[in-house]
């Protein structure tokens, strides 16, 4: 059997490896979580090409300041070992990886002193307890009535309140009731990823939000640009834009014809194919909006429409407006 000082040297070999080899590496939190817990983790997030790694902080830290000067941007890691945390070393997606991680959790029953994870309601109904446990509920503020030989809570009740201390009282009447109020699992406090340490909030983050984040950007700078009459390549487009409408608006002042004023002077000109393009353009944003709920049907009324007859108006009856 290997020595003590033998299992460290192996360790710590073993760590250095990871270290050099991953440049997608999970710093997690695994307070409260079991044996158990941590291997089913291990087994599951195996799959996902990642390993687990756990050990004290004293040899982790020793491990990567022997591999700080090789890979300077290690040391961002170091800043981040601090409590009760293990490393996931991963290759594969690391959307996925969270999602597994934060997935593997237990539900666990409320602890006396300890920091409410949130809020805990007793639902309405009856409990199953005998009525000679009624001056329990009575200490405890809560409404009860006997129903069918039975204690019957009358509302529900909120016996913990998020990030308040769990009294020993709540506790005894969970534990009665049979209430696990409380989940536990690994969370991901930061993400090392190519030399960059960043929270893992960054992950929700989507392609969409990346492109209008983007697009606001070149918004607010062209603005500004514009604004300040400071060239940038953002405000070029909108400055040949405007140059493009005033020299079209020059031309058709000064009656002056150029191939990129001629279809307008037309229109100008004659108003009555001004009026046909509105119409058609009319047509057009009507017929699109009939496809869009249902073409086939709304057009039937307008078909009928053109088939029926004229109404003949006031003036063929020989009446006037006043008459």
């Amino acid at each position: 059997m290997p020595s003590k000082q033998e299992r460290k040297g192996a360790y710590l070999v073993k760590a250095g490896q990871l270290f050099d080899t991953y440049d997608k590496i999970l710093v997690v939190e695994i307070d409260n979580v079991g044996s158990k817990q941590l291997q089913d983790a291990r087994r599951e997030l195996r799959s996902l090409d990642s390993i687990v790694l756990c050990g004290k902080n004293t040899v982790i830290r020793k491990a990567l300041k022997d591999r700080v000067a090789k890979k300077p941007p290690l040391e961002k890691i170091l800043h981040a070992l601090r409590g009760n945390v293990s490393f996931v070393f991963t290759r594969g997606d690391l959307r996925e990886v969270r999602d597994c991680i934060l997935r593997n959790k237990v539900p666990a029953p409320a602890k006396a002193g300890q920091i409410a994870q949130c809020d805990v309601f007793v639902p309405a109904g009856p409990t199953g307890m005998p009525p000679d446990l009624t001056s329990f509920f009575q200490a405890l503020s809560i409404p009860t009535k006997i129903e069918r030989g039975s204690i019957c809570i009358v509302s529900d009740v909120q016996v913990i309140k998020q990030n308040e201390r769990v009294s020993a009282s709540a506790v005894a009447l969970l534990q009665r009731m049979g209430i696990e109020p409380f989940t536990y699992g690994m969370k991901i406090r930061q993400i090392y990823e190519e030399g960059a340490m960043y929270e893992p909030s960054v992950l929700d983050i989507t392609p969409d939000d990346l492109r209008n984040k983007v697009r606001e950007a070149v918004d607010t700078m062209a603005a500004i640009s514009l604004a300040t009459g400071y060239l940038t390549a953002a405000a070029v487009p909108h400055i040949l834009m405007r140059a493009t409408r005033n020299v079209i608006a020059a031309s058709i002042a000064a009656d002056y014809d150029m191939p990129q004023s001629h279809a307008l002077r037309e229109l100008l000109s004659d108003p009555s194919k001004l009026e046909e393009l509105v119409a058609a353009a009319a047509v057009t944003t009507g017929a699109a909006g009939a496809a869009s709920t249902g073409g086939a049907t709304s057009s039937a009324p307008t078909e009928a429409a053109k088939n029926e007859p004229a109404e003949e108006s006031d003036e063929d009856l020989g009446f006037g407006l006043f008459d």
